[in-house]
C-alpha cells in the first residue's frame, strides 16, 4: 500500500473512533469561514455583537451534530429564523448545509425531505430578502 494511502487510513479510522472531535474540528473549520465577513462587521459602527452571537448559535452546536441531528437542525433553523427576522445575512449560515447533510445521513428519507424542504423554505425567503443573486 502506497504511504499516503496508508496514512490517510490510518487518519479515517482514528477519525471513527473520534467523531466528537471530527465535529469539533469540522465546527472550528466553518468559524473560520466567517471571520472575514465578522472583521469587516467589526470596523463598522454597528451590528458586529449581534452578528458575532448569531454565527457562534449557528457554528457552535456542530460539534454535537451526531449526537442530536434532528435538535441540531431545529436550534440552527430557529436562529437562521431569528437572523431572519433582524434582516442580518451571515456567512455562518453555510452551517445548515452541515446540519441537513447530517439530518439526511441518520434519518429515514420521508424526515430528511421534510428537512431539506424547511431548509429550502429558508433559502428562498433569504433569496427574496436580500436578493443573493445581484451581491455578485
Amino acid at each position: 500500500m502506497h504511504p499516503l494511502a496508508a496514512g490517510a487510513r490510518r487518519l479515517a479510522d482514528t477519525a471513527r473512533g473520534h467523531p466528537t472531535v471530527v465535529d469539533a474540528v469540522l465546527a472550528a473549520a466553518v468559524a473560520a469561514f466567517t471571520v472575514p465577513q465578522l472583521v469587516y462587521w467589526w470596523r463598522q459602527p454597528d451590528g458586529f455583537w449581534v452578528r458575532l452571537v448569531l454565527s457562534a448559535l449557528l457554528v457552535a452546536p456542530l460539534a454535537w451534530r451526531r449526537r442530536f441531528p434532528l435538535g441540531t437542525f431545529a436550534f440552527a433553523c430557529a436562529v437562521a429564523l431569528v437572523q431572519f427576522t433582524l434582516n442580518v445575512s451571515l456567512a455562518a449560515d453555510i452551517a445548515l448545509f452541515v446540519y441537513l447533510y447530517t439530518v439526511a445521513s441518520r434519518r429515514r428519507v420521508r424526515v430528511a425531505l421534510l428537512a431539506a424542504a424547511v431548509l429550502e423554505a429558508g433559502v428562498v425567503l433569504a433569496a427574496i430578502r436580500w436578493n443573493l443573486a445581484g451581491a455578485l
